[in-house]
């Protein structure tokens, strides 16, 4: 598999996320797979804005769980994004 290809399967799978993420028939393990790949999945995409996007859609009514997120995402979203 070619780095182009990996990224647009990652793009591919970061879609898939975004749109099967809105359905209210996903299970807790599938929301839960979601919030871990999704900004995951774009990055490695080279979106870093779809994996900011993906963290606002994901932030939830728990800022620990929210500061966890972002501050694994972060490194790599400045990389790609600039500080």
């Amino acid at each position: 598999m070619t780095r182009t290809s990996s990224a647009r399967a990652h793009a591919a799978i970061a879609a898939a996320i975004d749109v099967l993420g809105k359905d209210p028939g996903w299970a807790e393990a599938e929301a839960i797979y979601a919030g871990e790949a999704w900004p995951r999945h774009c990055l490695a995409a080279g979106d870093g804005a779809g994996a900011v996007a993906a963290l606002i859609v994901l932030d939830g009514v728990r800022p620990a769980d929210n500061l966890t997120r972002w501050t694994t995402h972060l490194p790599a979203i400045t990389t790609q994004l600039g500080p």
